[in-house]
C-alpha cells in the first residue's frame, strides 16, 4: 500500500485472516454438539418388551430366579437360592446344631462378651423391681 492503513482498516484485515479459523471452530463445535445429541437419543431409545425379556433371559434374571432370590434374601448366589427352593424342609443352624457343640459355645462366649449384652443383663433385675 502506498499510505499508512487506519485503525478500521488493520481490524478488516485481521477478520479476514483469522475468520477461515474461526469457521472451522464453529462447524467443529455443532458436530460435536451434534453428536453429543445422537449419543443422548441412543441412550435414550426404549427397547420392545419381548427384546427386554430376551435380554434379561440370556443374563439369567429369569422370574424363577428372581423368585428364588425373593424368597432366600441372605443367599450368597442364585445357585444357593434355587437350592433353598428346592429344599421343603430349610432350617435355622440353631435348630439342628447340638445345643452343646461348639457352634453354640462360640456364640454363648460372643454373647457373653457383648458390652451391650452384658449391659442389659445388669438392668433386667432393676427393671424387674421397678415393675413390682
Amino acid at each position: 500500500m502506498t499510505r499508512r492503513p487506519s485503525p478500521g482498516e488493520i481490524v478488516i484485515l485481521a477478520e479476514r485472516e483469522i475468520k477461515p479459523i474461526g469457521d472451522e471452530l464453529a462447524r467443529r463445535r455443532r458436530d460435536h454438539e451434534r453428536q453429543e445429541e445422537e449419543r443422548a437419543q441412543a441412550a435414550f431409545c426404549r427397547v420392545t418388551p419381548e427384546a427386554a425379556a430376551e435380554i434379561c433371559a440370556r443374563a439369567g434374571f429369569t422370574p424363577q430366579r428372581i423368585e428364588a432370590m425373593r424368597q432366600a434374601p441372605m443367599a450368597g448366589s442364585f445357585a444357593e437360592a434355587e437350592q433353598r427352593q428346592t429344599e421343603t424342609d430349610f432350617r435355622h443352624w440353631t435348630e439342628t446344631a447340638d445345643p452343646d457343640g461348639p457352634e453354640w459355645q462360640a456364640l454363648r462366649a460372643s454373647r457373653a462378651s457383648n458390652p451391650l449384652v452384658q449391659a442389659a443383663l445388669a438392668a433386667k433385675p432393676k427393671a424387674a423391681k421397678g415393675a413390682a
